[in-house]
Order: structure tokens, then sequence, then C-alpha cells
């Protein structure tokens, strides 16, 4: 749900305002999944929670459609 909706508002409010906003929501996208990567090696959370969070952002980078 996290993925899906930081994608929707990233759509719905900074698409439109170029490349520059485009580069700042990747930019923030791979810093969350570090963080989720680290809290997993410090085992702050199970190897499930990361894949989940690499699962959704796969979906959302490579389908056009996803729901919520």
């Amino acid at each position: 749900m996290k993925v899906q909706y930081t994608h929707y508002l990233w759509k719905k409010l900074f698409y439109p305002q170029g490349f520059v906003a485009y580069l700042c929501y990747c930019w923030a996208n791979i810093g969350d999944l570090l963080i989720v990567l680290f809290s997993v090696l410090l085992g702050k959370n199970s190897i499930k929670f990361f894949l989940w969070h690499f699962k959704w952002y796969w979906l959302v980078l490579w389908r056009k459609n996803t729901t919520i």
C-alpha cells in the first residue's frame, strides 16, 4: 500500500512538473528500498518485508495499471 500510494501521489501531484520531479521520485524510492534492505540486514524486519517492497516496486515500474 505504501508503494502504491507514493506512486499515486507522485502521478497526481508531481508528474506534470517534468523530468526533475521524476528523478526525485526515483531517488526517494531507491532510498526507501535501501532503508528496507538495511532494516532486514540489521534484523529489524524479515526478508519477506524486503521481498514485498521489491515486488511492489517492480510492479509499479513495469506495469501500467497498478490498482490500490
